[in-house]
């Protein structure tokens, strides 16, 4: 009874031994699982298989990574915004500062001391007379191309007409006219057509035709 007694003592220590471990390696082998589900992109399929609470838990992990990417593109979207508008404050202050770096107004500079108005003036005067000249060369460039343009074209009708042809121009869009001119300027006689020499010639033989018959007729008529 002894012996049985013991031998049914080791055989049930035996056993839980065995559930221990078998409990132990089940735990461990779910925690790896889901470690390796929640650090891999795609959920393992035998994750699934084993408890349908490691796909809730890769989804939801899923739905963070995406809110924090979210956020990450919105405070990036913002500092891109802040540093444009910082960028154009400076600008802006830049500008300022140019404008409040000028001579004031003659009314203001003539009351701190009259130099500064003649400053003012000095100038403003100059500057007038800046935009003055460059305004002129502008019109003077102008018209020495318009003359050099007029210039071009009577070389050509002058070459064009001593070889017995006019060149026209009647619009800006660079279309010539071609028409043959005499190198003369006198008006030459013109040689009749033949549509006229023609009509000329038959108006004559009618005529001819009847005095030849008013002549034969008239000692009939007497």
């Amino acid at each position: 009874m002894h012996l049985g007694s013991t031998y049914f003592a080791a055989a049930r220590v035996a056993s839980a031994a065995a559930a221990y471990r078998a409990a132990t390696f089940l735990l461990l082998h779910y925690l790896s699982i889901l470690f390796w589900g929640l650090q891999s992109s795609n959920i393992p399929p035998v994750a699934l298989s084993i408890h349908p609470l490691l796909g809730c838990l890769y989804h939801q992990q899923q739905h963070h990574q995406q809110h924090e990417q979210q956020q990450q593109h919105q405070q990036q979207q913002q500092q891109q915004q802040q540093h444009h508008n910082h960028h154009q404050q400076q600008q802006q202050q830049q500008q300022q500062h140019l404008q409040s770096s000028s001579i004031p107004p003659v009314a203001l500079t003539l009351s701190i001391h009259p130099l500064l108005g003649c400053l003012n003036h000095l100038q403003n005067h100059h500057q007038q007379q800046h935009q003055q000249q460059h305004q002129q060369q502008h019109h003077n460039h102008h018209h020495q191309q318009q003359q050099q343009q007029q210039q071009q074209q009577q070389l050509t009708e002058q070459q064009h007409s001593s070889c017995g042809i006019n060149i026209i121009y009647p619009s800006s869009f660079g279309v010539s006219v071609l028409s043959p001119e005499p190198p003369s300027t006198a008006a030459a006689p013109q040689p009749p057509s033949p549509t006229a020499a023609a009509a000329t010639a038959r108006t004559a033989a009618a005529a001819a035709a009847a005095a030849a018959y008013r002549a034969a007729a008239f000692p009939l008529s007497h």
